[in-house]
């Protein structure tokens, strides 16, 4: 049995440069999203530069930090024609889970109260879309339970625990990368669907419900997430009572 711990970061929206103090903001932000400055680690930088080169006013960048932890067992080698056919059960042991948020505006960006700008207000959407408690549960799901692995080598001996391990940490490192992924997702449809927070979204509180459902995982159409059946995949999406959701996402579910 092996005891490993393994540390990844991902980033979405790849921006930064240019770091300019904005903490006053943070510290002025009303109640309603003081939760989610803290949930998110945020910062507020300008980045002229990156935002002229993207055609952008605005822009949130996230940062996923995932730490798993595993144990696993050898459930059977099987020599087939020259090549080993590994089955192994990793227990995995519930991850720690970390992200932090850059947002990005202009430097002349400057409104006598930020809280009340329409920019300001989208960051907040995207904010909420990756704290939403649902991806946690999608990273313990993925990366905190007991999961069976297929691995093959093209050699004649048994793959050794180092081989067993290289292939355990890419896999991990995998499914990491396609959590990052359907949080970019979720963030490209709200830029979508607001038109790069120009315009109201219709059904706001449906469209913020409907992210991160089974249904929503299924289309996204990743590795990871096709190796699960349907009902498992909702589990995790339903593991958050819509109250709470509510309460999560606050002014962002509300129509404007």
């Amino acid at each position: 049995m092996l005891f490993f711990w393994g540390w990844v970061a991902v980033t979405g929206v790849a921006l930064g440069q240019s770091p300019i103090d904005r903490s006053k903001w943070l510290s002025m932000a009303p109640g309603e999203y003081v939760r989610l400055i803290q949930a998110g680690n945020v910062s507020i930088q300008a980045s002229d530069a990156l935002l002229l080169q993207k055609d952008k006013v605005g822009a949130t960048e996230f940062k996923l930090q995932i730490g798993y932890r595993y144990t696993y067992t050898i459930v059977e080698v099987e020599e087939q024609e020259g090549t080993q056919l590994a089955r192994i059960r990793v227990m995995y042991q519930r991850p720690k889970f970390r992200i932090t948020h850059v947002i990005h505006v202009e430097s002349d960006f400057s409104p006598p109260d930020p809280w009340s700008s329409r920019l300001i207000k989208h960051e907040m959407d995207h904010l909420a879309v990756s704290t939403d408690p649902r991806v946690r549960a999608i990273v313990d799901g993925v990366l905190g339970a007991t999961t069976s692995y297929e691995f093959r080598w093209e050699q004649s001996a048994a793959p050794t625990d180092k081989q067993i391990r290289e292939e355990i940490n890419r896999s991990s490192v995998e499914r990491i990368a396609d959590i990052e992924k359907i949080i970019q997702l979720a963030y490209d449809q709200l830029d979508d669907r607001s038109v790069q927070g120009n315009r109201n979204i219709d059904s706001r509180g449906e469209f913020f419900q409907n992210l991160y459902t089974g249904r929503w995982l299924q289309e996204a159409n990743l590795k990871t997430f096709r190796t699960y059946a349907a009902g498992e995949l909702e589990t995790w999406g339903n593991s958050i009572p819509v109250s709470k959701l509510e309460m999560h996402y606050r002014e962002s579910w509300q129509e404007r």
